[in-house]
């Protein structure tokens, strides 16, 4: 399992949705971070659990455009993310 936590390798303060609104939005953090990391893992047949602990908190915008943009975007299939995310807050 590979473990990648989103306030210490990306930001403690993740905005709103597009990059052209802020910086570390969603778009950003699935484009220039997520999308890489869940190739890797699907190609290694390893589970990332995604920490989302400490950080300021998440924008709606954010988690969607992230989250749900691997699968709008044609990016991921949604079965392939179902059996290799799982998310940690606590």
């Amino acid at each position: 399992m590979q473990t990648y936590r989103i306030s210490s390798e990306y930001s403690k303060f993740p905005g709103s949705r597009y990059i052209n609104e802020c910086m570390h939005s969603g778009e950003d953090f699935r484009k220039n971070h997520l999308s890489k990391i869940v190739k890797e893992c699907l190609d290694n047949n390893q589970t990332l659990l995604i920490d989302l602990d400490g950080t300021a908190g998440y924008s709606t915008g954010f988690l969607e455009e992230a989250f749900g943009g691997l699968i709008r975007e044609n990016i991921f299939r949604l079965s392939d993310l179902l059996t290799t995310l799982r998310f940690k807050s606590d």
